[in-house]
């Protein structure tokens, strides 16, 4: 909650948080938005928003499952890219601020969130383009379904996802692809989980009660542990430098 309070809702949209237990799947925390009185809508679980540049190790899990090396060099410039019929529309991108690299690797255009890199791997190096992209998140525990426009690999999709589901689609890459679950969530083996016991009035387990962990292994436990390591260089040297905390086991994307 103070986290959330701190976060400069005058300037624009309120914040909210999710915080998951990579071990067993379970919400430990949510912020569903600054008040509920005022604004009784749960903005973690229903509030769907653009990923912005968070789908990037999505991407970078794809690529990395297609034996894509993150040491392979890109452009960093400009990109325009021809899609439709008869290739009449086109996708331009550029970075942040018009910065650019001049070439950049996709280990090093993780770090430093590069646009116009990212833009390529996602839309000519990763067979199925989009598509490809949109199965891995799925598979991570995204429920909601992702549009495939190109814009997708800069996460421009059409609905968004929410709080919740990404944050857990997060943790199934820190569980090096293992996808935990409990016969309490939702949806057993394919969600968080709220509850991790029901009991009776006494306190005592009811049939059923208890939280069985279900897991499934949906990435390489090699691929994972490759793109923690990149994404690694996000907190201690690229665009997330401000959340670094000196913890050798932290990775993350802004």
């Amino acid at each position: 909650e103070e986290t959330v309070a701190s976060y400069p809702g005058e300037l624009g949209p309120p914040a909210a948080l999710v915080v998951i237990d990579n071990r067993n799947a379970g919400i430990k925390a949510m912020v569903a938005g600054p008040d509920f009185e005022s604004k009784p809508f749960n903005l973690a679980t229903l509030g769907h928003r653009q990923p912005g540049s968070s789908i990037k190790p999505i991407i970078l899990a794809t690529a990395l499952q297609q034996g894509i090396s993150p040491e392979t060099v890109y452009e960093s410039a400009p990109q325009v890219f021809y899609f439709g019929k008869r290739d009449q529309e086109a996708f331009e991108v550029k970075n942040y601020e018009d910065r650019y690299l001049g070439s950049a690797s996709l280990a090093s255009a993780t770090t430093y969130s590069d646009n116009a890199v990212y833009a390529q791997v996602g839309l000519e190096s990763i067979k199925g383009g989009t598509k490809a992209i949109a199965r891995t998140a799925h598979r991570l525990g995204v429920q909601t379904h992702l549009s495939t426009n190109p814009a997708m690999v800069l996460g421009g999709i059409e609905e968004g996802v929410t709080p919740l589901e990404w944050t857990y689609a997060f943790s199934t890459l820190a569980n090096d692809g293992d996808r935990v679950s409990g016969t309490l969530a939702p949806i057993p083996g394919n969600t968080p989980v709220a509850y991790t016991e029901v009991t009776n009035s006494d306190g005592d387990l009811i049939k059923g009660g208890d939280n069985d962990s279900r897991h499934t292994q949906v990435l390489p436990p090699e691929v994972a542990e490759e793109a923690k390591s990149i994404l690694a260089s996000v907190v201690s040297s690229g665009t997330g430098t401000r959340a670094d905390i000196g913890d050798d086991s932290q990775w993350g994307k802004t």
